[in-house]
């Protein structure tokens, strides 16, 4: 297997992996990375969560079981939320997601118009597919974290899942935690997106403006609910939408959005105890 170019080529791009330096896009690069060091163990200041509600409904004894098996108090939050800071590799939470509604599928909740029964089916299965695409997005996370870091100035912290007491059947991932001082609310998220793309253009979530030639994510995307969510449910106020591709990178900060959160928490609370109760 050849991993370096001919001779006569122009020399290869190195990058770090945990053989060394090795050519950027070579197997290695990608199966290999450089293990980033973890701050899974820093103490950070505790979410605020704020106080949400769910409308008045009438379950049954099975459902009422079934909702009061979810209930989380303020202290278990906190630690489920260090307990599993490193996401999907950790048991905890693949089975903190079973029967709650999560972030990364708000979109679909909200949008959805008919076969809700199909799709609250998927959601209860609790299992997570790893595409090639989210198998890429986990190897590069640290490497797009770190290139966030030379680029602002702003190191970030890993985060866990996170489930508001007050809504114990829904939850979310933020990708990490970052502080900025310049904001009137210093302490925000970042979610980070890896492409193998090598250029924004070939992104369809990312929205090119040609007046001022910037990008910019679509509001009607999945990404955008997802980003909306988490803030929504941890009460955080902006969250740093940062796309790494081979070749260059997109940062913007997202606001949070009180209005369409409210809409959105409507439709998911519907959802939830129409469907999935």
């Amino acid at each position: 297997m050849r991993i370096w170019e001919d001779e006569q080529s122009e020399p290869p791009i190195l990058v770090d992996s945990a053989f060394g330096k090795v050519p950027k896009g070579c197997v290695i690069s990608y199966q290999q990375p450089l293990k980033v060091k973890s701050n899974i163990n820093i103490q950070l200041p505790a979410f605020n969560f704020p106080s949400l509600s769910y409308p008045d409904t009438v379950l049954n004894e099975k459902q009422d079981l079934f909702f009061s098996s979810l209930a989380i108090s303020g202290q278990q939050s906190i630690d489920f939320e260090m307990e599993t800071r490193e996401q999907s590799t950790t048991t905890a939470w693949h089975e903190l997601r079973k029967f709650r509604l999560t972030a990364s599928n708000f979109k679909d909740i909200c949008s959805r118009r008919k076969d809700h029964e199909i799709l609250s089916t998927r959601l209860l299965k609790g299992k997570v597919i790893q595409t090639a695409a989210m198998k890429y997005g986990i190897q590069n996370e640290g490497v797009a974290a770190d290139m966030y870091k030379t680029q602002f100035g702003r190191d970030t912290h890993l985060v866990g899942f996170l489930i508001n007491p007050c809504l114990p059947h829904l939850g979310c991932s933020p990708d990490r935690r970052v502080f900025d001082d310049t904001e009137q609310h210093p302490w925000g998220l970042i979610e980070i997106k890896c492409s193998p793309a090598s250029h924004l253009d070939n992104l369809q979530y990312l929205k090119f403006n040609e007046r001022n030639g910037s990008y910019s994510l679509k509001k009607t995307h999945k990404y955008y609910y997802q980003v909306m969510g988490c803030l929504g449910l941890t009460g955080s106020q902006w969250c740093d939408f940062f796309v790494y591709c081979k070749d260059e990178f997109h940062c913007e900060r997202v606001y949070f959005d009180e209005l369409l959160f409210s809409e959105m928490l409507d439709k998911l609370n519907l959802f939830f105890f129409l469907i999935i109760t």
